[in-house]
């Protein structure tokens, strides 16, 4: 099968191609497994073995913190130490689960994990249930001390109440209570040597046989006293307390012996857990170096694997690469003897064509690519031919249109000078018309802000009016309560003339009798001297009154005619105001009908003012359109010119074409 040039070398470099894939495809997968293996030995591995190590000492702090806790009797150091115990459970929880995430890829570790875990759990519950175990304890020692203690305290006065009771049994010669007490004597003093060696005895043998002299000597002690207090029965109030508190300390649950008994049960107690939590914790320090080991040995096979794939991968690189080589040199090889020859007869041709010699042509007998290129060289020669024959008879028609259309764009040059300086009439014509007709707007403006004007200060006329008319009206009302008022006043200044004239008929009666009363007392002689001086008084009182009445009538008359005058001045005032109400209501409409003829000038003007504007803005609009044409007319004679020297250089450039076509053979 015959292959190409193009094949050739795309056969060769996809062969080289593959081939550096497959190198940088093996590189990349040698890489990455040698990655992964060494991020597992350096960064995994490490990192579980030392998680490993973590869980292990948290374990090992676990077990330390329950054995000093044993060990402790202060309540604030065991406090401390709890805290500690759970901060420590707290931290190997941490532990374990970071340690699952890291072996959740390893079942066979992640089983071990578990089953390590488990008993690490154990060892835990242990510990806590020790913890609770040791305060149980330390509380039931601490009880039997302030049992024995509450003892010592109640039991020191009893060699001396027994050896008063034993001086009176001798002075009342009872012997058999002095051999009661004496018994009983002895008996105390041996229980409270036992009971101050119960608290050092930890051995239970001993404790109970140590148990049985105390329950013996408690009943012998008891029947001594129950004897005594039978045959003294004064002594119960001082024995009886005795009996109670030796019972309370040997046979009562919170006495001194049963709390110790308590305290060494709990101790055994704590004494076994502590060996079962040591055997639980050196199963787990066994497992976790199982644990470790494995890790370990995972270790090492990653790094065995590593270094096969290392080798590997080279080998393969090497092996690839010089296959890569030897296909490129036998690709580069053929492709050389395959490209050399032709490619000096297409020089050949090449130059020929470069020299401007379009009849060459060359042998078409090659079946590569380079066969292809060859045709291609005469197509190209063939169509150069053609096309140039082409550009020289198209360059005679080229300058003979470029002549014709240079004459015609002169002319046209011309007639467009013309039309512009027409048209630049017409717009100065145009913008002087806008110009007026911008002036009329202004002044039917003016007209119609002055008639607004003038409206507006006979609306406020109107309305002065209205007020004044209001004004009037109420004077006018005015003057007619005025007027009833003054006409009131004079009816009221009749009443007072009837007043007055009563006023005198009752002064001349009262002078009439002044008189008689006078003329009787000038009779009476001696005896009626003081009636003719009071009949005299009244006289002169009926004399000033009527003086005073006729002065008041003068002034009432006086009163009354200027009561009158004004009566007259009212009725002439108010047919002034009447007069004036009425002038103010033909004014009203006089300026209303103004107002309403100024409304209609103003109209006017405004209808004036917008068609003003309205044709101020066509003339702006023609004028802008003249000048729009005008400068198009411009732009036309200026492109016109370029025009023309696009001719003239077209006109020249055809005739540089023709010069060059004429170097080609053809």
């Amino acid at each position: 099968m015959y292959l190409s040039l193009i094949h050739r070398v795309i056969a060769g470099f996809a062969v080289v191609i593959l081939f550096v894939l497959g190198i940088s495809f093996s590189s990349y997968l040698s890489q990455h497994k040698m990655a992964t293996q060494l991020q597992l030995t350096s960064m995994t591995l490490p990192e579980m073995l030392d998680n490993s190590n973590t869980l292990l000492v948290d374990i090992q702090n676990i077990n330390r913190i329950t054995l000093s806790h044993a060990n402790a009797h202060d309540g604030q150091q065991r406090q401390e130490l709890e805290n500690a115990f759970h901060e420590a459970v707290k931290h190997y929880h941490q532990s374990y689960q970071s340690l699952v995430s890291k072996f959740k890829h390893y079942p066979k570790l992640t089983a071990q994990l578990s089953d390590l875990n488990r008993q690490a759990n154990q060892v835990i519950q242990e510990a806590t249930n020790h913890l609770k175990l040791q305060n149980q304890r330390e509380d039931a020692r601490k009880q039997s001390s302030r049992e024995l203690n509450a003892f010592e305290l109640g039991w020191k006065n009893l060699s001396r109440d027994l050896g008063a009771l034993n001086s009176q049994a001798e002075w009342n010669n009872q012997q058999m209570v002095v051999i009661y007490l004496d018994v009983a004597d002895e008996k105390g003093k041996s229980v409270q040597n036992l009971l101050q060696k119960v608290m050092l005895v930890e051995d239970e043998s001993s404790i109970k046989d140590i148990t049985l002299k105390l329950n013996e000597h408690l009943a012998d002690f008891t029947q001594k006293l129950q004897d005594v207090i039978k045959e003294t029965p004064d002594s119960k109030e001082t024995l009886q307390p005795y009996i109670d508190l030796l019972k309370r300390t040997i046979t009562e649950p919170h006495g001194l012996l049963q709390q110790h008994l308590r305290y060494l049960m709990l101790q055994q107690r704590s004494a076994s857990k502590l060996r079962d939590m040591s055997r639980n914790v050196d199963a787990i320090i066994s497992q976790a170096e199982t644990l470790t080991n494995q890790v370990r040995s995972i270790a090492m096979k990653a790094r065995q694997s590593a270094d096969e794939q290392a080798q590997f991968s080279l080998w393969a690189i090497i092996i690839s690469a010089i296959i890569a080589c030897v296909v490129a040199v036998v690709v580069a090889i053929t492709v050389v003897f395959s490209i050399k020859s032709p490619l000096a007869v297409i020089t050949k041709a090449l130059a020929e064509l470069s020299q401007g010699n379009l009849t060459w042509r060359i042998k078409e007998d090659y079946r590569s690519e380079m066969g292809e290129v060859v045709r291609d060289i005469n197509i190209l020669g063939q169509q150069l031919h053609e096309l140039i024959a082409s550009v020289h008879s198209s360059s005679q028609t080229l300058r003979s249109v470029a002549t014709d259309s240079h004459t015609m764009i002169e002319k046209n040059n011309q007639d467009l000078a013309a039309q512009g300086k027409q048209t630049n009439s017409i717009a100065t014509a145009v913008t002087e018309m806008e110009t007026v007709v911008n002036e009329v707007a202004k002044y039917s403006g003016d007209t119609s802000q002055e008639v607004e004007k003038v409206t507006a200060l006979a609306n406020n006329n109107i309305d002065n009016m209205q007020s004044n008319l209001k004004y009037i009206q109420s004077l006018k009302t005015s003057l007619d309560d005025a007027s009833s008022l003054i006409t009131t006043l004079s009816q009221e200044t009749e009443s007072i003339n009837q007043v007055i004239e009563m006023i005198q008929n009752v002064s001349e009666q009262t002078n009439l009798l002044a008189l008689n009363a006078a003329i009787e007392a000038a009779r009476a002689g001696e005896s009626g001297r003081g009636f003719a001086v009071v009949a005299d008084e009244v006289r002169t009182l009926a004399t000033h009154s009527r003086q005073s009445a006729d002065e008041i009538n003068t002034k009432v008359l006086a009163l009354q005619k200027k009561a009158r005058d004004a009566v007259t001045l009212m009725a002439q005032n108010q047919e002034y105001a009447d007069q004036s109400v009425t002038q103010t209501q033909d004014t009203h409409k006089s300026l209303a009908g103004m107002i309403h003829r100024l409304s209609t000038i103003n109209d006017m003007s405004r209808s004036i003012a917008t068609s003003c504007e309205q044709q101020s803005v066509v003339a702006k609009d023609v004028a802008e359109n003249i000048v729009g044409i005008s400068d198009m007319a411009n732009k036309i004679t200026n492109e016109s010119h370029t025009l023309a020297q696009h001719s003239h250089s077209l006109d020249k450039l055809a005739a540089e074409q023709g010069t060059l076509v004429a170097k080609f053979t053809i």
